[in-house]
């Protein structure tokens, strides 16, 4: 079966209780399911998302939310994906890791810091950055996000050390670094390990 752009379908069922089905294919604008003979799909085994767009369409960026959050709305997925879609200069696939790590896709979560949203921003960055509206908000959320991991990827000149800087804050990192010990606590291995297993889906 081919799902063309001009129909709708939900994906979700083929991602989690499709009859015979083990592999969703994107090519261009038309999604095809293979059929198999297993009733369940567990996506890292089952599923293989081959993305032969040249960048990450909105409908990518969509199935790849529903693979790593089954559970999720599918209207809070779709607006996920539309404002990762449209921020400029970010790579989804390290946003939508760093979402999946920091709060599982619920734009409500608040950490024992104090760290909100999506992206799980601290509040007085909202202000250094004059970002209005509701810190839980998604497209502020995610402008906050990326932008203080863009302020990293400045001062540290690489992405491992900026993820852990955004965790840890850049201090830690810098006296780490002074004296000879590893950074890093498992938050940017988790990263770029998935942030690696959605490049394999492109």
């Amino acid at each position: 079966m081919a799902v063309r752009k001009d129909r709708r379908i939900d994906i979700r069922q083929y991602l989690l209780w499709a009859s015979r089905v083990t592999q969703l294919t994107i090519t261009g604008l038309t999604l095809g399911i293979v059929s198999a003979t297993k009733m369940q799909l567990q996506p890292r085994q089952l599923v293989t998302c081959i993305c032969t767009t040249a960048n990450h369409t909105e409908q990518t960026i969509l199935l790849k939310i529903l693979i790593l959050q089954p559970k999720i709305d599918l209207s809070l997925a779709k607006e996920i994906a539309q404002v990762i879609h449209e921020l400029p200069c970010a790579d989804p696939n390290l946003i939508l890791a760093l979402i999946s790590v920091e709060s599982d896709f619920d734009p409500e979560a608040v950490s024992r810091k104090g760290a909100v949203g999506l992206i799980q921003c601290l509040p007085q960055w909202f202000d250094i950055l004059h970002l209005p509206g509701p810190h839980t908000d998604i497209y502020t959320n995610l402008r906050c996000g990326t932008a203080v991991l863009n302020l990293e990827r400045d001062r540290f000149q690489d992405l491992r050390l900026a993820l852990i800087a955004y965790n840890r804050g850049p201090n830690p990192v810098h006296t780490a670094i002074a004296e000879g010990k590893e950074p890093d606590n498992g938050y940017a291995e988790a990263i770029l390990k998935l942030k690696a297993r959605l490049e394999s889906y492109d």
